[in-house]
């Protein structure tokens, strides 16, 4: 006999026996239900999903649509919107709960949200482009515990009918499965999860993996292959996912490998790479790109990225840093599935990641608008670092790197302390250069999407207190980048007035590098801004792709952004700074030095 499994999402402290009961949080809108796809047969929410701001409200709609059975049904109640500004109107004050214990008063929406009982008013309209875009079909109107669902037991946790409308939708039915066939390795690419100067770790895609996967590598000049067994699992979209890892590598050495198709033939095409210097100082280069899109968009929005890749590839840094927002399946149609977009992200991608480690941080469109954690976690491979290596770090030479996740809402209280602990504990053990990158910008004034006060407080007393040098960041699409400041506040003052060559710990520099290829939606455009130059920002450009290159040496960092139009025309230096451990590094500074270690 046949279980039927059924969900009641947002349960609350209310647990209806035979069913699943899972209760509303954030980690469970982010990572996601422990629940395997298409394994719910319908599911019941009451008055759970307007307590979720606005922006939270797809991500939670789309994990119930993963759990959800083809052909199953979902059904929602939900406080009536409209009900409420018909009562607020028609002074029917009796109609809000509050009336037990005093008179509503204010406005509306300050007395829909005063009480917690709802973040997001919805109506039935809005649900219902809500659940369109979610996948779901049939969508309908339903009366209180009536349903046309086959099974009557979804409508019979149904409540405050005074209140409420319900509604129903349907997940569609699979189409009839495709053919696959074996196929060649794809979307190759670069990273490390262990140390830098001995290892490289290489993921791939082939259609089946029925076969078990390998690469072969040798130092460059030698004639013999050495293989690696890697290990496979499904991909989140289709086919199966490799991962190998190489140890035992000699730094700062440059090595060649390919990738096992399905089958022992044919191999992929041969591929070189380098490993990282040793603990030691040493002279090393990186990029770091974020906002790219997938060349070809129909919008005409992603026209720089083709560039992009070719002039990093020329460059030939040793590895880049990804500050999030790569694929955009949200917006770009020309994909069936978000993962067919990931796939053609990563296809993109493959002649510069496969010869040059990529080590990324996530955006809010890996996150919360369509695409999930779980549908990039899988394809990458990092340090673990905390909260399931959303947040991680590095490092090569004498420089610490920190990934820290900021897609959206501030950091958690427990990010928090990981990061001060992982700077703390850079600095301890001597390294002399703290880089952090995340997503969220701590200054931007594009009309796309200014910084967050929230996020700035929370974080810039932390960089300050363990003298960061350096920030990187996007999401707002354009460039900005700040003296070194110290003691932020909403109007901070710069420490050094020069325009490009500082002191290490003066103050931390923001570098907000965007985008890397891919315009903002909102206008089709850039992110233009929307106030005049603030004394705080020592350079800044919206018209244009970014990308920055960072050189490390024994005098200190140098950064150099790039300025790409997008039309084919090369590019051109758009702001080039440098931070030095004293004043003998760079001539003319006119600063004195200021060394973090002594002066902690």
């Amino acid at each position: 006999m046949t279980t039927i499994r059924r969900l009641y999402w947002g349960c609350g402290d209310t647990r209806p026996t035979g069913w699943i009961n899972a209760d509303i949080t954030t980690d469970i809108v982010v990572d996601g239900l422990a629940l395997e796809s298409n394994s719910i047969d319908h599911i019941s929410s009451q008055h759970a999903l307007q307590r979720l701001e606005v922006y939270y409200l797809l991500t939670a709609l789309e994990e119930l649509y993963r759990v959800l059975k083809p052909g199953g049904t979902l059904r929602l109640g939900l406080s009536d919107f409209d009900r409420s500004v018909s009562a607020w109107e028609t002074g029917r004050t009796d109609y809000f709960w509050c009336s037990e214990w005093e008179t509503p008063s204010g406005n509306l929406i300050t007395q829909l949200t005063g009480y917690g009982s709802t973040r997001t008013p919805i109506n039935f309209e809005f649900a219902e482009e809500l659940l369109r875009k979610s996948g779901f079909e049939r969508v309908q109107r339903v009366e209180y515990r009536q349903t046309s669902c086959p099974y009557p037991e979804i409508g019979e946790l149904d409540s405050r009918p005074g209140e409420s409308f319900y509604v129903e939708a349907v997940k569609p039915c699979l189409p009839e499965p495709t053919v696959v066939r074996p196929g060649p390795a794809t979307q190759i690419h670069l990273s490390w999860n262990q140390e830098p100067s001995t290892s490289m770790t290489i993921v791939w895609h082939t259609p089946l993996g029925h076969s078990p996967a390998f690469v072969e590598y040798r130092e460059l000049g030698i004639d013999t292959w050495r293989r690696q067994l890697a290990t496979s699992t499904p991909s989140p979209g289709a086919g199966k996912l490799h991962q190998a890892q190489l140890t035992g590598l000699l730094p700062a050495t440059e090595y060649e490998y390919r990738a096992s198709a399905d089958g022992e033939e044919p191999r992929s095409e041969i591929f070189r790479t380098r490993t990282a210097p040793g603990p030691e100082r040493a002279d090393f280069s990186f990029a770091f790109l974020c906002d790219t899109g997938i060349t070809g968009r129909p919008d005409g929005n992603a026209t720089g990225l083709t560039q992009i890749v070719n002039e990093i590839l020329a460059a030939r840094p040793l590895f880049i840093l990804g500050g999030g927002d790569y694929a955009y399946a949200n917006s770009d149609h020309r994909f069936q599935t978000i993962h067919g977009a990931i796939d053609a992200w990563f296809v993109q991608m493959q002649p510069l990641l496969a010869r040059v480690p990529f080590m990324a941080q996530y955006g809010n469109h890996e996150i919360y608008l369509r695409e999930r954690f779980r549908d990039w976690a899988p394809r990458f491979a990092f340090p673990h670092g905390f909260d399931h290596g959303k947040n991680y770090s590095f490092e090569i030479g004498d420089v610490h790197f920190t990934a820290l996740f900021v897609p959206g809402p501030p950091p958690s209280a427990q990010q928090m302390l990981w990061l001060d602990d992982d700077l703390s504990e850079a600095r301890r053990r001597g390294k002399r250069w703290l880089i952090v990158y995340q997503h969220e910008p701590i200054y931007a004034h594009g009309h796309s999407h200014p910084a967050r006060t929230e996020v700035r407080r929370l974080l810039a007393p932390v960089l300050e207190k363990h003298r960061v040098d350096l920030h990187l960041s996007g999401h707002d699409q354009n460039y900005e980048r700040t003296f070194p400041l110290a003691n932020v506040s909403d109007r901070p003052v710069p420490v050094s007035g020069s325009e490009n060559e500082y002191i290490a710990g003066q103050g931390v520099i923001y570098a907000k590098v965007s985008p890397g290829g891919k315009m903002s939606e909102k206008r089709n455009d850039f992110s233009r801004f929307t106030t005049e130059q603030q004394p705080f920002i020592a350079k800044r450009d919206d018209t244009a792709h970014h990308w920055a290159e960072v050189s490390v040496d024994s005098r200190g960092l140098a950064v150099k952004v790039y300025r790409v139009a997008g039309d084919g025309t090369p590019s051109s230096l758009c702001d080039s700074f440098r931070i030095g451990r004293g004043e003998s590094d760079w001539t003319g500074t006119g600063v004195v030095a200021c060394d973090p270690l002594k002066s902690r």
